[in-house]
């Protein structure tokens, strides 16, 4: 049953779905970030290694530029994190509009429903009353009609 409250329940659940593919969009980039630190992890341990056997090789500034990259990808991932926390809020708050949408639009039916009786008794009853104003006026009619009738003859 198509409700006042339909347009309102399309655009909640639009605004529910953006929010989950951003909330979606925002995990992803917080995976790459994960991976991007693991590759990093994985980089410096085996310079460190690599380093470790040739005591000629200086990697001072190398590992001074791979923990830049490694804080860059820390700040990041809390930005990230942050987005994803506030997006959580909002998707809550999106959910939670839908469902009194999805109530009100389920509350506006089931009241038409429970009124449908009362209409249709109400329908029969001004039908079985206009028949009956019909029938009577007939009646009066078919009288006057004699009495006119009677009087002329």
């Amino acid at each position: 049953m198509r409700t006042p409250y339909d347009g309102f329940v399309r655009l909640q659940k639009r605004a529910v779905d953006e929010v989950r593919l951003s909330i979606s969009i925002e995990v992803g980039h917080i995976v790459q970030t994960e991976r991007a630190q693991a590759a990093l992890e994985a980089e410096q341990e085996a310079e460190c290694l690599a380093a470790a056997r040739d005591p000629m090789i200086s990697t001072h500034g190398w590992l001074r530029a791979r923990m830049a990259d490694q804080a860059r990808l820390i700040a990041t991932r809390q930005a990230h994190e942050a987005a994803l926390d506030h997006l959580r809020v909002q998707a809550r708050e999106a959910y939670g509009a839908q469902r009194v949408a999805e109530n009100a639009a389920q509350l506006y039916a089931r009241r038409i429903e429970q009124a449908r009786p009362a209409r249709q008794q109400a329908e029969a009853d001004d039908l079985s009353g206009a028949r009956m104003l019909i029938r009577l006026r007939r009646e009066r009619w078919a009288t006057a009609r004699k009495k006119r009738h009677d009087a002329a003859h």
